[in-house]
This record gives C-alpha cells, sequence and structure tokens, in this order.
C-alpha cells in the first residue's frame, strides 16, 4: 500500500476555529496536480481529510482532477483541547492500523490532516528512516510525504507544494 500524507495549504489567520485557505493556499492546492503529474505519484485511489475546511478545500483540486470525492475522516483532525496527549498519539496509531487494514488492496491513499497529526504520525509508524530527523522533521503547508509498505513503511518522496 501507499500512503501520501499531505499537511493542508496555507490556511487565513483568523480567530474562527475552522478558517478556509489564503488566495496562496489556494493557488498551493492547485499546484499539487502539477506536483502528482510531475514527480510520477502514485495515484490515489481514496482522499481522506479531516473535517476542518482547509483540508477538504486543499483537496478539491485533485478531487476535481481526479475523479474522487473527498472523504471526511474525523480521526483526521487536530488534538482536541479535551484529549491527552497519550489519547491523540493512541488515535493516530488507531487510524493507520484501520486503514492499512481496510485500504489494503486499494493501492494508494491519501490523507490531508495538520502539523500536529503529522509530527505525531511520524514517531507512531515504523519506518525504515528516521521520520524525526532532517529532512522529515520540517513541515510547511502543502508538504507531502510518499510512503510505501504495510508494517514497516519506507518514504520514497518528500516535497512540497510551491
Amino acid at each position: 500500500m501507499d500512503l501520501i500524507l499531505l499537511r493542508h495549504a496555507e490556511k487565513t489567520l483568523s480567530p474562527d476555529r475552522n478558517p478556509g485557505l489564503t488566495t496562496r493556499g489556494r493557488e498551493q492546492a492547485i499546484a499539487l496536480i502539477s506536483e502528482m503529474q510531475k514527480k510520477r505519484w502514485p495515484k490515489p485511489q481514496r482522499l481522506y481529510a479531516s473535517p476542518k475546511a482547509r483540508t477538504q478545500q486543499t483537496l478539491q483540486p485533485l478531487s476535481d482532477k481526479l475523479g474522487l470525492k473527498v472523504e471526511i475522516l474525523e480521526d483526521l483532525d487536530e488534538r482536541r483541547f479535551d484529549e491527552s496527549a497519550s489519547h491523540f498519539r493512541a488515535r493516530i496509531a488507531r487510524t493507520i492500523e484501520a486503514l492499512s487494514h481496510s485500504e489494503l488492496g486499494t493501492g494508494c491513499v491519501l490523507l490531508c490532516s495538520h502539523l500536529d497529526w503529522i509530527e505525531e504520525f511520524r514517531g507512531v509508524i515504523d519506518s525504515e528512516q528516521n521520520l524525526l530527523a532532517p529532512p522529515y522533521d520540517q513541515w510547511s503547508t502543502a508538504q507531502y510525504m510518499i510512503l510505501h509498505g504495510d508494517d514497516l513503511w519506507k518514504v520514497t518522496a518528500f516535497g512540497r507544494a510551491l
């Protein structure tokens, strides 16, 4: 199975808990299409986003291009205020485990989430590379990582749109 992990594109600075994308963020979302074609990403069969507008807006251009629906996965959401660190980490581990089993024959899934989720993910999965060390320790908006594997994951690409 291939897994594309994507941080959402640039969001607006707003006191709103669910801001959308900036103009640059919309440009980053569109640029993901050429990034996918240029870097020869594995073609996602499923697109998953957190419940936040910015993750869904990030995936919309890819959704339109690929003819795939953006599916909302609650477990991709940021850490909740009332959620302990251990529960957050366990939620991420459960999500990856469940996807590994349910999407086994799918080929490739794309997950669009948030910085805190991605930071925890890097410490949760079993990978051939140290995902806590450079270059994998810096995640800008529209940054992505492509991994291949099931139990032991291997990074096959790491980059950013715009």
